[in-house]
């Protein structure tokens, strides 16, 4: 009899309990007679909240996500082959279980939240490359009566490009910002068809230009679940560098060892100042591709046009070295010229052309005499062949070397630098 008692006194107070604790409950959630409008209405909207569930949270009820993007600043990365993109963000969703009537809360239409409070849709960059990879920060967000939340963060992405040295220092990058939410599924979570990223408010241009992004709203597969798929958001933009000090640094150089290279073909063949201002011009070339080495970014698949430019420009270079030494032991030869090469040597010097050209270069007692006999130029290929030496060969091959190594830089730039 005394066990039963005591069981029954247990029971009785064990219900106590519970019914004392679901009135305070019920207490401190809804009946709330002092404190502000404001405190009230928060009480009311996160009493028994939980931050944890989805709105709306169903198989055949689906959370919109309306984004924008909005650009203020950019930083490219040559290393890395990535831009830094700060960015606001701003995220809008409706979350139906924290709405209200305003007309029982003195026309209270919104109030401040913060995010950490609420359910938020965390999306995620799909190619981490540093900086922020979680859509929303623990920032305040503006909650309206009607269940609909807005978020404003500001985040900075890490993207990933794909870069295309070719034109560098006007280099091209391809930039690919890929936005999704991994923890939900497509009929749970999706990004609506406003999304956008929004280049608008960049207004630093005075480097790089971005051109229109190409958004684009697509499903991958899940990697959590096999039947299941999630939604994300990709943006490719563009960006095209447009002032750099890299082309006073490599460009200008271009021009002088061109010019350089050109004046040493012009020069007297087997003169000192040639082979001096060959070698200058060969370790000209090799300084600015040393230099190169360290200013050509290595995250590229493309190899700069510039660089192609300077490593032909140092062959042609070597060649003028290699051809200036020949010509020089060329003059210095005792054997006597062909007949062949004679002949085909007088009718180059004796042309017009070959006419003017020797009154520039070839020496003062070859240009008179050219000058003085240029109105008998049939007497001169019968009589005079034996008296052609090998400076007049050297200069025809001198004249030779000039027009095809001109011709050949043209070419390089068109090819290369525009």
């Amino acid at each position: 009899m005394t066990a039963l008692r005591l069981i029954a006194l247990i029971v009785v107070y064990v219900s106590g309990f519970v019914s004392a604790d679901e009135d305070l409950f019920s207490f401190n959630c809804k009946i709330i007679q002092d404190g502000t409008t404001l405190y009230k209405l928060k009480k009311h909207l996160f009493c028994d909240y939980d931050s944890g569930i989805r709105p709306g949270h169903g198989s055949k009820n689906i959370t919109y996500i309306d984004l924008a993007i909005i650009v203020k600043h950019i930083t490219f990365n040559k290393w890395k082959a990535s831009v830094e993109l700060n960015s606001w963000i701003i995220i809008e969703w409706k979350d139906p279980f924290l709405t209200w009537n305003p007309a029982e809360y003195d026309d209270i239409g919104s109030i401040i939240i913060r995010k950490n409070e609420i359910w938020t849709p965390d999306f995620y960059s799909m190619d981490p490359r540093g900086g922020s990879i979680s859509g929303i920060g623990n920032v305040s967000c503006k909650l309206k009566s009607t269940g609909k939340v807005a978020c404003v963060p500001l985040i900075k992405y890490d993207v990933p490009c794909v870069s295309d040295y070719t034109h560098w220092p006007w280099d091209v990058h391809n930039c690919t910002l890929r936005l999704g939410t991994l923890a939900y599924s497509d009929e749970e979570v999706t990004f609506s068809n406003d999304t956008l990223f929004v280049i608008d408010h960049y207004h630093d241009r005075t480097e790089w230009i971005i051109s229109r992004p190409v958004n684009r709203l697509k499903t991958e597969q899940s990697k959590l679940s096999s039947n299941a798929t999630f939604p994300t958001f990709t943006a490719s933009v563009l960006l095209t560098r447009t002032q750099t000090r890299l082309k006073n640094i490599f460009i200008s150089p271009v021009i002088i060892l061109t010019v350089v290279t050109l004046t040493i073909l012009w020069l007297r063949p087997g003169s000192t100042e040639r082979l001096v201002f060959c070698c200058l011009n060969l370790v000209g070339h090799l300084l600015i591709i040393r230099i190169l080495q360290w200013g050509v970014p290595f995250s590229g698949t493309s190899v700069p046009n510039i660089l192609v430019f300077y490593n032909n420009s140092l062959i042609l270079s070597s060649l003028v070295l290699i051809l200036s030494c020949w010509l020089q032991n060329l003059l210095k030869s005792k054997r006597e010229v062909p007949v062949w090469l004679v002949s085909q040597v007088s009718v180059i010097l004796t042309s017009k052309v070959g006419q003017v050209l020797s009154i520039n270069i070839m020496d003062p007692k070859g240009s008179a005499l050219l000058q003085d006999d240029a109105d008998d130029n049939s007497g001169l290929l019968d009589s005079q062949p034996k008296n052609y030496n090998w400076e007049d060969v050297v200069t025809v091959i001198g004249w030779l070397l000039l027009f095809t190594f001109g011709f050949t830089y043209f070419v390089m730039c068109l090819a290369l630098l525009t």
